[in-house]
């Protein structure tokens, strides 16, 4: 008995927290997105580019 009622008064703070309900929906998709993101891009081959610079150190 006493569980069930201490389950129900969680509960019924947990639902009337308007914040608590959104960061429980907000954050789980916000780091499984971040996560797609991680794992599913693709590798890139940046090029390096230098303007304006000492041409000694290229011809060595």
């Amino acid at each position: 008995m006493i569980t069930l009622a201490f389950i129900k008064r969680i509960s019924q703070q947990m639902f009337r927290d308007k914040r608590t309900l959104a960061l429980m929906m907000v954050a789980p998709l916000v780091i499984m997105t971040l996560m797609n993101f991680l794992f599913t891009s693709d590798t890139a081959n940046p090029k390096l580019g230098i303007a304006d610079g000492n041409h000694t150190l290229l011809s060595s």
